[in-house]
């Protein structure tokens, strides 16, 4: 296996890389187990989760949406569905899946890692999770390094932000939106979710657009966000 000079020393800076895919890899030796089998039998199968796979069958591709791509000019086009057996199971992103599943899945960690009786995590574990682990390490701006796949991008850039275990960790609240102390991460295909442990709401946007950090896709992400908030104020009044 080649080596790769380290970008960084460890624990001097946060960097996003492929931890959690090495996650995956040791969960399988812990287990004894691939991580298909793992995640079906201890997230998907008891959270209801019946569309979430890492393969799917051409019953469900039919379903898939197909990827976009947005030109320098703006316009956007449609590309080629490709689907195809993994090599491996990444558990860094893999995963085909749906909104109603994954909106279940967050609900999981908005409850404490508990949904309708089913219990997935414990309360101590999403704690941990959603705990920053980064101390004043800055969560930066994060370089291009294709332009065809990701913009340059600067998450919700602010004070005391950080990073735990899966989670961007806001240390601010967003206008209009989520509290400080709410959790979120983000796909390639402009796909973002938040957790708001605070308020009560998780939240999840799913497109199939390349490339990552679409201005587009983050303004009406925002106005989405928004639209929620409002809705959940409403209710309290």
């Amino acid at each position: 296996m080649p080596l790769t000079p380290l970008r960084y020393q460890p624990g001097t800076r946060w960097l996003y890389g492929a931890n959690t895919d090495w996650v995956g890899v040791l969960i399988e030796q812990v287990r004894g187990q691939g991580l298909d089998r793992v995640f079906q039998d201890r997230i998907f199968e008891p959270l209801g989760m019946s569309d979430t796979h890492f393969y799917i069958n051409a019953e469900k591709a039919e379903r898939m949406v197909h990827p976009r791509r947005r030109r320098v000019d703006g316009s956007i086009d449609l590309e080629e569905l490709v689907l195809s057996e993994p090599a491996f199971f990444n558990g860094g992103g893999g995963l085909y899946s749906t909104g109603p599943d994954y909106i279940r899945f967050l609900r999981s960690l908005l409850g404490q890692g508990e949904l309708e009786g089913a219990r997935v995590l414990s309360p101590a574990t999403v704690r941990l999770m959603a705990t920053s682990h980064t101390g004043e390490k800055a969560i930066g701006p994060l370089a291009s390094q294709d332009p065809a796949f990701s913009n340059h991008a600067d998450l919700y850039p602010g004070e005391n932000n950080g990073f735990g275990l899966g989670f961007f960790v806001h240390g601010e609240p967003v206008a209009d939106g989520r509290a400080a102390g709410s959790l979120f991460w983000a796909g390639i295909m402009n796909t973002y979710f938040w957790i708001d442990p605070a308020q009560d709401v998780c939240g999840v946007f799913l497109t199939q657009l390349l490339p990552f950090y679409d201005p587009s896709a983050l303004d009406i992400l925002g106005r989405f966000e928004q639209a929620i908030y409002a809705s959940v104020g409403e209710q309290d009044q």
